[in-house]
């Protein structure tokens, strides 16, 4: 019997050697720095729900989304090879943040103003012009969520392009 393979046999593997690190690896580390704010950031959700639950309730509306925001924007950045510094990090979580309180304001109002011309439709149903006061006055009222969701939509957009953009 020949072999045509001149090929040198493989080595066997040391079952006690440390696997080979794989690329996307290097994508799933934290930093001290992460991991420290991630901390401080559950035990700020756990004091505000020992303190008064529904304080607990609006910390973690407002933190979850922003940490969530946080980790995929610091990921894609690292995919990108995008260099991100503690202080950017630290004003992109504040920009998430504002972003977040703005966005529930928008939504608060939106659903305030909907609240209020739907009553004041119900109100002008019965008036002298009665149906066609009131139809126009519904679909104010069916438009204000609408509109305020496609602003906030926008808003979440352009700030995700303007993160993870690698020409800035």
């Amino acid at each position: 019997m020949s072999q045509d393979d001149d090929s040198t046999p493989e080595a066997p593997r040391n079952p006690y050697e440390s696997p080979a690190a794989s690329p996307e690896a290097k994508f799933s580390r934290f930093s001290i720095l992460d991991l420290l704010g991630l901390t401080a950031l559950v035990a700020l959700n756990f004091g505000a729900w020992a303190y008064e639950p529904g304080a607990g309730v609006l910390v973690t509306i407002v933190s979850v989304p922003v940490a969530v925001r946080s980790l995929l924007v610091f990921k894609r950045r690292a995919k990108l090879g995008l260099p991100t510094s503690s202080a950017q990090k630290a004003a992109y979580i504040g920009g998430s943040l504002l972003t977040a309180v703005g966005v529930y304001l928008l939504l608060a109002i939106g659903l305030f103003g909907t609240l209020f011309v739907g009553c004041f439709a119900l109100i002008a149903a019965n008036g002298p012009q009665g149906g066609s006061t009131a139809l126009w006055l519904t679909a104010l009222a069916i438009g204000m969520p609408i509109g305020a969701l496609w602003i906030a939509i926008g808003v979440v957009r352009r700030r995700w392009r303007r993160d993870t953009d690698p020409g800035d």
